[in-house]
């Protein structure tokens, strides 16, 4: 969240009640870099999520509706004209169990765009505009959705690919082939590739 971690340490200890509550945890009142990392650890292993419909389904234990499994065919197809398929091509940046490349990636939000984000930490310029692809696990109650939170609903972030992609030097190869007027998907594929993308959350 561009912060220091040292910051993070006197934020949290100039408040009483935080100190209350590391009081209460650790035995002591000490706010330190450590114990903070080791709050957070504790944390996150809480968060379990595994009552997705879609992982249900693959288990044997549900079935996707109709609209869902065209939207999974979509995510998953290829957008190559020359041999007529015209997927949605989403499985590139967002494959495997987790929905995501663990990659930096240009998205094509913005032709120009004043936030050069990875290349500030690499210093190399064809990291510009990158942002780390995120996981699409329960991404229904994640919004407002992409790097700065343009879009307040999934049905804005499909139809945006849907009718273009913004051109620039470092844009993702897997989106640049694609043309100008975007995949240019029906609006029944792109309620279809928004049903999936809900599957994906858990219950």
């Amino acid at each position: 969240m561009h912060e220091t971690l040292s910051h993070v340490v006197l934020k949290l200890d100039a408040c009483a009640s935080n100190r209350m509550v590391f009081a209460r945890a650790f035995g002591t009142p000490e706010i330190t870099a450590d114990r903070i990392a080791r709050a957070m650890e504790q944390f996150l292993l809480t968060r379990i999520s595994n009552h997705y419909k879609f992982d249900h389904c693959l288990a044997g234990d549900g079935e996707l509706t109709g609209e869902e499994k065209r939207g999974f065919e979509l995510f998953h197809t290829e957008y190559d004209p020359r041999h007529g398929q015209f997927g949605a091509d989403c499985f590139h940046c967002h494959g495997g169990p987790l929905f995501q490349s663990q990659s930096f990636t240009n998205n094509g939000l913005d032709a120009e765009c004043k936030d050069l984000r990875r290349s500030l930490v690499t210093g190399n310029p064809r990291d510009n505009r990158k942002f780390a692809v995120p996981s699409l696990r329960n991404l229904a109650v994640t919004a407002p959705y992409m790097q700065d939170g343009r879009f307040a609903t999934l049905e804005e972030v499909v139809a945006d690919y849907s009718r273009g992609i913004r051109r620039s030097s470092t844009l993702d190869p897997n989106l640049a082939k694609h043309p100008e007027g975007g995949l240019q998907l029906s609006a029944a594929d792109e309620g279809a590739l928004v049903a999936f993308l809900k599957a994906l959350t858990d219950l």
